[in-house]
């Protein structure tokens, strides 16, 4: 076995037990229906398909044996992409977050218990679209730079 080799397969049994965590984790904790009911944008699922396919990407460079790390920037320009769409969805959230007190049509009454109740969930449902593209665009960057990082070592 060469040296080549040895790194692919200590990338994979890496990765198979991030991914086996991750499922584990998305079943016991229920993350996927998380995700589709508290993000409006649906970004975080965009930021997790980038991660897969930055997944197979790396594992197809190094399975073929010949390649250099600087075939890893592609691979590495994902992991920024999917920082930057989590901004873009930080900001969306927030936009939304700003929409259900001050958008038109809006009329906050503060003695009126049941539009307060309501802007307040709308309000709710803004900030959860920003924390949870954040938070999945940040660790699907982290798991990429981590692929890379053990590869090149």
């Amino acid at each position: 076995m060469n040296i080549k080799s040895i790194k692919f397969w200590k990338f994979w049994t890496i990765t198979i037990l991030i991914v086996f965590a991750l499922v584990t984790g998305q079943y016991y904790f229920g993350l996927f229906e998380f995700i589709l009911a508290y993000d409006q944008t649906y970004l975080s699922l965009v930021n997790l398909a980038i991660m897969a396919i930055a997944h197979l990407m790396i594992g197809r460079m190094h399975l073929k044996g010949n390649y250099a790390p600087a075939d890893h920037q592609m691979v590495g320009y994902l992991g920024s992409v999917t920082t930057s769409i989590g901004l873009v969805g930080t900001l969306v959230g927030f936009m939304l977050l700003l929409w259900a007190v001050f958008g038109p049509g809006v009329a906050l009454d503060p003695s009126n218990v049941a539009s307060m109740t309501a802007a307040m969930a709308n309000m709710a449902q803004g900030m959860s679209t920003a924390l949870i593209t954040s938070l999945t665009g940040i660790l699907a960057s982290i798991v990429i730079q981590f692929q890379i990082v053990i590869l090149e070592e």
